[in-house]
């Protein structure tokens, strides 16, 4: 997850949508699994320790593991 300057928490949500029920919380700086994108490109699924939701892309930086 990326270090955003001001954000302290990155929300995890039930569904791709500003508005959807907030399921969990990662701190910037956290490392995880990318499971999937929406249609739109905007959010990402994604799976951090034992938790799992979508999350805007905007805080993610995305690398490659072989």
């Amino acid at each position: 997850a990326r270090q955003v300057e001001g954000v302290r928490t990155i929300y995890l949500f039930a569904q791709p949508k500003p508005k959807a029920e907030k399921i969990g919380e990662i701190l910037p700086g956290a490392r995880g699994q990318l499971l999937g994108q929406d249609g739109s490109g905007e959010w990402l699924y994604v799976r951090f320790d034992n938790q799992q939701g979508w999350a805007p892309v905007y805080f993610f930086d995305i690398t490659a593991v072989q």
